[in-house]
């Protein structure tokens, strides 16, 4: 639930991001019906880091962190992309109440296309390291 809380608080603070989508970054699954360019947030794992001390008050978590992009247009949906890239990637510090330690994009996926939706995809995943109490 961290890195989710602490992606959407970066995407929805980015400008050129909600320009694009709005409010429209959903947790888990689309709703059927919605607007496109449209972001669904996906949680890929969480793993907890080795600490040196294990009577700390906080352990570290390594979370991925799927944001699947679409849009209409091809080239809407590159620009959505580079827009979740710049709003992400390289951050850190205390998002959305977490203590982020780094943000870094991982992965961009494939472009895929859905023909009888008429919506063109794109993953980007990021894997945030944070404090977990």
């Amino acid at each position: 639930m961290y890195a989710e809380a602490v992606i959407r608080s970066l995407l929805m603070a980015a400008s050129p991001v909600t320009t694009l989508v709005s409010d429209r970054a959903y947790p888990g699954v689309l709703p059927q019906g919605c607007a496109w360019p449209a972001l669904v947030l996906t949680s890929i794992s969480s793993v907890p880091l080795q600490t040196l001390d294990a009577a700390a008050a906080y352990g570290l978590m390594r979370g991925r962190l799927q944001v699947t992009c679409m849009a209409a247009t091809y080239a809407q949906l590159k620009t959505l992309v580079a827009a979740v890239v710049a709003a992400c990637n390289y951050q850190r510090g205390v998002i959305a109440g977490v203590r982020v330690t780094s943000v870094v994009r991982e992965l961009i996926g494939p472009d895929l296309r859905d023909d009888d939706r008429s919506v063109c995809i794109q993953s980007v995943d990021f894997v945030v390291i944070f404090q977990e109490p």
